[in-house]
């Protein structure tokens, strides 16, 4: 196995278990068991994800948006999106979207997103390994309460672009009552 595979699985590995402690330490109640919540989607089901990594990408930089009522996250059913990017001039990004899921017929919430810029990746499973490790990171920070944004922002979303994200993962911006 190549070196850089074994690390960027190392990544993997670590935010599947740190996802599997945040499950048990909070009395959550998981849909499937841990070796199934990381897998793979198409690129058309996780376009909020491409989008940003792009955007990080093409401003050189790190950007995020969080809902006020971000920390409230771990108290609902939640799917985290991401994507790592890399271009041959060694940058590279690792994006997430954060989706409160209510359930039924109504749609999913984006109560926060972001990506961050990397510079030096030789390729994109790194990035994609980051992206993978910060998602989980945001729901553990959201346990945490502060911000749940995982990396430092040098420049934060405005609300007009927070919403073409959000329809891009098919779903509003408005957080919904959560338990």
């Amino acid at each position: 196995m190549h070196l850089k595979n074994f690390k960027s699985e190392k990544i993997v590995s670590d935010a599947v278990d740190m996802l599997a402690s945040l499950v048990a330490d909070h009395g959550w109640q998981a849909r499937s068991w841990h070796h199934n919540w990381v897998r793979w989607i198409p690129r058309e089901w996780n376009r909020a994800a491409d989008w940003l990594a792009n955007l990080a990408m093409d401003e050189s930089q790190c950007v995020a948006w969080e809902s006020p009522d971000a920390r409230r996250l771990s108290s609902c059913n939640v799917l985290l999106c991401a994507d790592g990017g890399w271009r041959s001039t060694g940058s590279a990004s690792a994006a997430w979207v954060a989706l409160a899921c209510g359930g039924g017929e109504m749609p999913p919430i984006m109560v926060a997103c972001g990506a961050a810029f990397l510079k030096g990746m030789e390729d994109s499973i790194w990035a994609e390994a980051q992206a993978a490790a910060a998602a989980v990171a945001v729901l553990g920070r959201a346990t945490a309460g502060g911000t749940v944004v995982p990396h430092p922002v040098t420049r934060w979303i405005k609300e007009n672009e927070a919403r073409r994200i959000a329809t891009l993962a098919g779903a509003g911006l408005a957080l919904p009552m959560c338990n």
